[in-house]
């Protein structure tokens, strides 16, 4: 491709011709200087000149992503998905993606979020991309399951997303964060007929969250005439317990009181 990009330099020629052979996307500092030649300066410069001119992306200090191939016009910007994929690469964590994109996918809201949200076991706190924000959520690596590997647009990398069950669950364990219930329960009832569904849910509730959701999930779908062989394991993951949850956490606490699942009822 013709370089219309005079940042590029032989040098840089060179830099994507190197990464391009070795089938590398990410590039650390301190790791072009012996197959190059170059001082630690020269390397700095090389890539904080590639970086500002829009040729690679600064994913944190010290370390760029890098396109397969000369940018087109001069100038690459990965999306969303990328980072996330490259940088959760970086830390060897494991993760999904989830929240109002997982929302957004399987349907239940027309709302584009304008931060994605990454469940993950090894950072927290929001992070800017230049310009792209991104919130880290850190929980237990046990809650890391039930998603899909999707490939991102125009690349062979993939990234996780929260499936169907997950992505309902989420809706009623995490509904403090997202101001999701009641609606979760909507979400959930329209799949309370679906066996298959309700194995893997129930599966992943009883693996991923805590004992008020499982109560809350429990008594919502007895509601919705789930027979008792299905709710059964969530019943006996229940510890005993003397104190009542309210169906909707931040309802009121006057409702019919079901002992079962110790629920109050203030739907």
């Amino acid at each position: 491709m013709q370089d219309r990009n005079p940042a590029l330099g032989p040098l840089g020629a060179k830099f994507f011709a190197y990464m391009q052979m070795k089938g590398l996307e990410i590039v650390c500092t301190g790791e072009l200087q012996k197959p190059f030649k170059i001082s630690a300066l020269q390397e700095r410069k090389l890539l904080f000149r590639l970086n500002k001119s829009g040729l690679i992306f600064r994913l944190l200090r010290g370390v760029y992503v890098v396109p397969k191939g000369i940018p087109p016009g001069g100038y690459w910007r990965p999306n969303d998905y990328l980072i996330v994929a490259k940088y959760m690469e970086y830390y060897k964590a494991n993760y999904y993606i989830g929240g109002l994109s997982a929302f957004n996918k399987h349907g239940f809201t027309t709302q584009i979020p304008n931060q994605l949200s990454v469940y993950n076991d090894k950072i927290s706190g929001l992070k800017n991309f230049g310009g792209i924000k991104i919130r880290f959520i850190k929980v237990a690596k046990n809650t890391l399951i039930g998603f899909d590997s999707i490939q991102i647009a125009s690349h062979l990398e993939t990234v996780n997303i929260a499936n169907l069950a997950k992505t309902i669950l989420d809706g009623i364990n995490y509904s403090n964060r997202y101001q999701t219930l009641p609606e979760a329960y909507e979400w959930l009832k329209k799949y309370s007929g679906d066996r298959d569904f309700l194995k893997n849910f129930i599966d992943l509730a009883m693996k991923s969250v805590n004992n008020n959701a499982i109560r809350r999930i429990g008594y919502y779908l007895e509601q919705q005439d789930v027979g008792n062989n299905i709710l059964q394991p969530l019943l006996r993951k229940l510890r005993t317990s003397t104190g009542l949850v309210s169906l909707i956490p931040k309802g009121s606490r006057k409702g019919k009181v079901n002992k079962k699942w110790g629920i109050i009822d203030n739907a």
